[in-house]
């Protein structure tokens, strides 16, 4: 979980909006990030029905109310693809969901391209050939990946 998250006025209305203690909000936030990762790590969490959702938070009330509440504290944001996105997911999920979306050959499910610094040489050429566009927009300098080997532009 992102440093803050706990104090963030994002995670105090939502507790507020849905008659919880804060510290719940935050579990249903650790258990939302933990399902997207596994099914729907580019985003796309408006694939789940409502129920679905609630069902992954482990939420007893009324799916369309946690949904709702969701939506209106900006965790989640209305899409005409998909439903509902994760808010600003790419910026805040782990190397690992950029990895996987990245190797799916996809972007994520706001538009975002995923991080591919993480990605082996043969992996980035692959993704670049899929995504010509992002070429400009994916510097590979500086970023370090997990083996600790620095990745430069070729």
């Amino acid at each position: 979980m992102k440093s803050g998250t706990p104090s963030h006025p994002k995670v105090r209305r939502l507790a507020r909006r849905l008659g919880i203690p804060r510290a719940h909000a935050v579990g249903l936030l650790c258990w939302l990030w933990d399902s997207a990762e596994r099914l729907c790590p580019a985003g796309d969490i408006g694939r789940l029905e409502d129920a679905d959702i609630a069902e992954e938070v482990m939420w007893e009330g009324d799916p369309a109310a946690l949904v709702s509440a969701l939506v209106t504290e900006q965790l989640f944001d209305a899409n005409d693809t998909h439903r509902l996105v994760i808010h600003d997911w790419a910026e805040h999920c782990s190397q690992f969901v950029h990895r996987r979306v990245a190797r799916s050959g996809k972007l994520f499910a706001d538009g975002s391209p995923p991080n591919i610094g993480y990605l082996t040489a043969a992996e980035r050429e692959a993704y670049q050939k899929l995504h010509p566009e992002l070429q400009q927009t994916q510097p590979l300098t500086g970023v370090q990946p997990p083996n600790n080997r620095r990745i430069t532009a070729e």
